[in-house]
């Protein structure tokens, strides 16, 4: 299957405004479309943002109240917690069940200008083994991520410059099932060292670990059922 990783301009099929967005929370007061599903403690929204939090015996995660179209660009304004190892923060647009489809950024460790872009068919991970590269310092502002999902491609696009499209693969989302958008910080430890060889640590006492974002918006893509 072929895809490109290098940079290029927005496609035009995958282009929105965000005015035109299904939702968008902006989180002036709480959550308007998304909810906590895991530790709701560790959710705050309100004054602008929504805060992720991850320390040594809780994380994060959110999700959206309703479904999603069967296709559509999430655009999330984001900014990431400082490096570290084992604090894994991601966000996803995926189906439900076992054998469930995915597309998904994932920013996580010790580098914090490359991130992961993958993607999952019939439950499992289809994705290149290194990061890709952003321009920037992930932690120390705020950047755009979006991610769309169409009958042809699968992109994911970083302040509106495509970083990573792949043709849309046999399989996702096969079955029609409804998408959902979820949000998360968690620690990452045992993933991390297995996934480089080296053991990896969180030092706990830089706790809390923050992930904040601005806004999140959905928009259905033209070809959206």
């Amino acid at each position: 299957m072929s895809e490109s990783t290098s940079p290029a301009n927005t496609n035009p099929d995958t282009a929105v405004d965000e005015t035109d967005s299904k939702w968008i929370d902006e989180f002036a007061t709480d959550m308007t479309h998304l909810k906590p599903i895991w530790e709701p403690d560790s959710v705050q929204a309100g004054g602008g943002e929504l805060k992720l939090l991850l320390m040594q015996h809780s994380g994060a995660a959110v999700s959206s109240k309703q479904p999603l179209g069967r296709f559509g660009r999430i655009d999330v304004k984001m900014k990431a917690p400082q490096p570290m190892s084992g604090v894994l923060t991601a966000f996803h647009v995926i189906t439900d069940g076992d054998k469930h489809s995915e597309i998904a950024f994932e920013h996580g460790g010790t580098n914090d200008s490359a991130i992961w872009m993958n993607y999952h068919v019939d439950g499992a991970i289809e994705d290149p083994k290194d990061r890709i590269p952003l321009g920037f310092e992930a932690s120390a502002g705020f950047h755009t991520y979006s991610v769309a999902w169409t009958p042809t491609h699968l992109q994911w696009i970083v302040d509106d410059v495509v970083k990573r499209t792949v043709p849309t693969p046999e399989g996702f989302s096969k079955d029609g099932s409804p998408f959902v958008f979820r949000a998360s910080i968690g620690n990452a430890d045992d993933w991390e060292s297995s996934d480089t060889g080296v053991n990896r640590t969180t030092d706990w006492s830089k706790e809390p670990f923050t992930a904040h974002f601005q806004s999140i918006a959905y928009t259905p893509l033209p070809s959206s059922s």
